[in-house]
């Protein structure tokens, strides 16, 4: 019996590890989304600021 009982534990803290890896999976997923989104953004605003410069200074 208490062996049965050990095992039952094991298996719904397993169960319940999965559900919080599931979720803290998900949450890293949507953090890295949004960090990589913001990078590529600020590199290419900052590129197009670079190209801009260069232009006027050749133009200038």
């Amino acid at each position: 019996m208490k062996y049965l009982l050990y095992y039952e534990y094991l298996i719904r803290l397993n169960t319940s590890l999965k559900k919080q890896g599931a979720k803290i999976a998900k949450y890293v997923g949507i953090l890295c989304y949004l960090f990589q989104k913001t990078i590529c953004i600020h590199f290419k605003t900052c590129h197009i600021i670079i190209f801009s410069d260069i232009c006027s200074t050749f133009a200038g």
